[in-house]
């Protein structure tokens, strides 16, 4: 049986993310949720099961890229330890600061935060295991940039992980069909495209999430 509240959130989701174009950084206003809010996004985000499975572990380095107001960025930091670091990376500073909030709160020491910009997370040099980016590349105009500048973030064997919107899911959790431009632009077609035309390689696409999709990614041989 479909979960009510999962069927507001996605309809509220494909509203805004219909306007993405003329809203190119209102995700991070989206992202500054509610404790309810929070809870409601459990239900379909499921982020210990995803930590889980792209393989964060006691120790790492991981950088959360697009890190809004710290949904990923929180959980991240307590899952690697105070062996780990977290790098939370935004344009916005607004968000950044409330990060800073959550984690002195919580007594979180393990948190770096980095001002960014449209084209560059600023990222520290081969030093990071795992990039997290979560439903925010299609909000990058230059997408090309940005995932140079975390290709030489990495470690030797380093991934970069995506986790992005899929239109036929969202079809299905919303019931509502989208038009075809949204179609196209949530495609697993046109996020492998993105991938692969920045000169990565897709190593495994998990599809456990309700309403996305997770590529793990590493940089081609080639490049």
């Amino acid at each position: 049986m479909r979960i009510k509240s999962i069927l507001i959130i996605a309809v509220m989701l494909l509203c805004s993310m219909k306007c993405y174009c003329e809203h190119n950084h209102s995700h991070h206003e989206q992202n500054a949720h509610s404790t309810e809010k929070d809870k409601d996004r459990w239900l379909w985000q499921l982020p210990r099961k995803v930590m889980k499975e792209i393989g964060i572990k006691e120790g790492m380095v991981v950088a959360d890229v697009g890190a809004g107001d710290g949904y990923f960025t929180i959980p991240l930091a307590q899952k690697v330890g105070n062996k780990g670091i977290i790098i939370a990376s935004d344009i916005d500073q607004n968000g950044l600061d409330k990060i800073k909030v959550k984690s002195d709160k919580l007594g979180l020491k393990n948190i770096r935060i980095i001002l960014g910009d449209e084209n560059n997370p600023k990222l520290p040099s081969g030093q990071i295991d795992i990039v997290l980016i979560v439903n925010t590349i299609h909000y990058i105009k230059d997408l090309n940039s940005v995932l140079d500048n975390i290709k030489t973030s990495l470690k030797p064997g380093g991934k970069m992980v995506i986790i992005q919107w899929d239109a036929e899911k969202m079809n299905i959790e919303a019931e509502r069909e989208w038009d075809a431009e949204d179609k196209r632009q949530f495609s697993m077609r046109t996020t492998l495209k993105r991938i692969y035309a920045a000169n990565f390689e897709v190593e495994k696409i998990l599809t456990f999430l309700p309403m996305q999709n997770i590529f793990i990614c590493v940089p081609d041989a080639g490049s």
